[in-house]
């Protein structure tokens, strides 16, 4: 069977369809960088809105979801940063 270019372009973007990361990935992503800044887990700490920089449609790899990330954690340790502080 021959295709032509464009459906063999077609037919593999079709198979390697974005993948989408869970609320708890999106957390535990967040939890490594924070683990590496205060040597504590975002579990062992206060709550926080995560869910406020979480959005399902954010590709794993891509762009929004690093930024969303990093502006998470970033938050995150600004918010329990005092408690630490000397």
């Amino acid at each position: 069977m021959s295709y032509s270019i464009i459906e063999g372009i077609i037919r593999q973007s079709t198979n390697n369809k974005l993948r989408k990361t869970t609320m708890n990935e999106f957390i535990n992503a967040v939890d490594k960088i924070v683990t590496a800044q205060l040597g504590l887990s975002v579990h062992d700490l206060e709550d926080f809105a995560f869910c406020d920089y979480y959005d399902e449609t954010f590709d794993s790899d891509g762009y929004d979801y690093q930024n969303a990330v990093e502006a998470c954690a970033e938050d995150f340790l600004a918010e329990v940063g005092d408690l630490f502080v000397m």
